[in-house]
């Protein structure tokens, strides 16, 4: 699907405010409502908008660890050992990467034995041959998409 120059103004203007309503959106961007709603359903029905959901604060949670972990697969057992963590509730992000690791994933947890308990969970999986896990010790930016678009998006 291309994006037009309105697209990207009207996902620049989401991204800054994703709560004000299509009257507010539709008249930053000097169109009528009902084209602003029209696109924002074709950006969501194309899945450049994938969903619309809360950004929370893990912190304010009690989540207050988070761990990087690289993960090692026995053989060709990547898409099973996938499968089973995809919805492991403590797991924030899963990834297939390249390298001497096989996934890497990001998890947040109310305390270090919270944490410890799932990385001990994690080795006894049987397709899972190793692991590397680092603790967050500050957070200096933490975002699943970028909060501005990057100038690639738009071909510069």
């Amino acid at each position: 699907m291309g994006l037009d120059s309105v697209d990207l103004e009207l996902i620049r203007e989401m991204l800054k405010d994703s709560r004000q309503s299509l009257k507010k959106l539709a008249k930053r961007l000097g169109m009528p409502t009902s084209s602003t709603h029209d696109r924002v359903k074709r950006l969501a029905r194309n899945g450049v908008i994938k969903r619309f959901t809360l950004e929370l604060d893990c912190r304010k949670l009690g989540l207050e660890i988070t761990i990087l972990t690289l993960v090692k697969v026995k053989g060709p057992q990547i898409l099973e050992v996938e499968a089973k963590l995809r919805d492991h509730p403590n797991i924030a992000a899963l990834y297939d990467i390249t390298g001497e690791f096989d996934m890497a994933l990001i998890a947040k947890f109310r305390d270090m034995r919270e944490a410890d308990r799932f990385i001990k969970e994690l080795l006894r999986e049987p397709g899972i041959e190793r692991t590397v896990t680092s603790v967050v010790l500050n957070v200096v930016k933490e975002s699943y998409c970028p909060e501005t678009l990057p100038a690639s998006v738009e071909g510069k």
